[in-house]
């Protein structure tokens, strides 16, 4: 593959001389493109303003060519497992290495967006690093269109091979995205393997005023259970906020995509403040 190759697919530029039995002598220089593999998408980094939101990459173990998770999904998750998703205040970079310079490079529409992000290269990287921005007006939305997102890439190398079809993690033979004499081998398409979430947003409203006091702990257990389902739902990145009911006042005590964090803030509750009603707050 390109990473190990002597001479990496791409364009060069070849300097020849000559010179006669006299002396005479002239130069030229002439384009090449070197083509022995079928171009893949190497690596897909997405981020916000918050740091990382996906990372997912291949790389070659001497013997193929290994995705660094065994799901997808588990890309989309901090070192310590907790699920990280754009919350809509800052724009969503996504950052696309291709495993050799790029002729062209598109995605398709994020579908439930109703958004088509478009590729740019960087052009200090040789046409192998491309990026996106999707605004983040895009991001705040009621539609159900939050949680997991799937992204779609395709384009060409300069030698008008189309880039590899993959859509699973499996391992790839480097035979079979090489070259064998006039075919390029390996299914070419589109790259559909990467994704990104967006924060679903999650009120967990408890009535903290004296007439809950013998109720309280079953409300808290019962919320505990909607972060369980939550967290081990594979669709599902939610972005908790504890609201707090008074009698005459609503307080937002937590804002957190942090599920234990949530669940730590939520059984410190007590009930008994502000009286016995809450009807005038709600």
């Amino acid at each position: 593959m390109n990473s190990v190759a002597r001479f990496p697919d791409g364009r060069y530029t070849v300097h020849a001389k000559a010179r006669d039995v006299v002396g005479w002598g002239a130069a030229k220089d002439s384009l090449v493109v070197v083509d022995n593999f079928r171009p893949f998408v190497q690596k897909v980094v997405v981020r916000d303003g918050t740091g990382e939101l996906y990372s997912g990459e291949w790389t070659f173990d001497g013997s193929e060519i290994v995705f660094s998770h065994a799901d997808p999904d588990d890309g989309m998750k901090d070192a310590l497992g907790r699920k990280r998703c754009a919350d809509g205040r800052s724009d969503v970079v996504i950052e696309v290495t291709f495993s050799e310079a790029m002729k062209s490079a598109d995605m398709s529409s994020i579908d439930p967006l109703g958004f088509t992000p478009t590729l740019a290269r960087t052009p200090a990287n040789q046409d192998r690093i491309w990026t996106a921005t999707v605004p983040k007006a895009r991001l705040k939305t009621k539609k159900q269109i939050t949680g997991r997102q799937f992204l779609e890439f395709y384009g060409e190398d300069w030698a008008g091979n189309d880039v590899r079809q993959i859509t699973t993690p499996a391992a790839i033979d480097p035979a079979d995205n090489s070259r064998d004499g006039s075919v390029m081998r390996g299914p070419s398409g589109a790259d559909e393997l990467h994704r990104f979430a967006i924060c679903q947003s999650l009120a967990l409203v408890v009535d903290v005023t004296g007439s809950m006091y013998d109720e309280i702990e079953d409300v808290k257990e019962a919320m505990g259970e909607v972060i369980d389902y939550n967290e081990a739902h594979p669709s599902r990145y939610p972005n908790y906020h504890i609201v707090m009911i008074f009698e005459d006042e609503v307080l937002v005590r937590l804002s957190s995509k942090d599920a234990e964090e949530t669940r730590a803030v939520l059984n410190s509750l007590q009930a008994g403040f502000g009286g016995a009603c809450p009807e005038a707050s709600v």
